[in-house]
Formats: structure tokens, C-alpha cells, sequence
């Protein structure tokens, strides 16, 4: 995953470890507060709960 916006492998892998807990969250939120309707972007991907 290395390019000219991933200078190295380290911050490949912190940008994508952010993204996945920032998903993560977001979902978990969705989740857990099932009063809460989650985003319409994010339903799709709510499908399987």
C-alpha cells in the first residue's frame, strides 16, 4: 500500500487503522443506540444486524 500519499509502510498503516476505528465507531454507535437511525450512507452496510 505504499505510493507518493504513503511516504512508508507505517503511516500506510496508521491512516488505515484510523479509518477502521472511525468505521468501527460509527457502526458500534449505530449499533448499540438502536433509537438512533443511523446515517443513510451507513444502512447498507447495517444490512446483516
Amino acid at each position: 500500500m505504499t505510493g507518493p500519499f504513503f511516504p512508508d509502510r507505517r503511516t500506510a498503516a496508521g491512516v488505515g487503522v484510523v479509518l477502521l476505528a472511525a468505521g468501527w465507531l460509527c457502526l458500534h454507535d449505530a449499533y448499540v443506540r438502536r433509537n438512533v437511525k443511523p446515517p443513510l450512507a451507513l444502512r447498507p452496510f447495517l444490512w446483516w444486524r
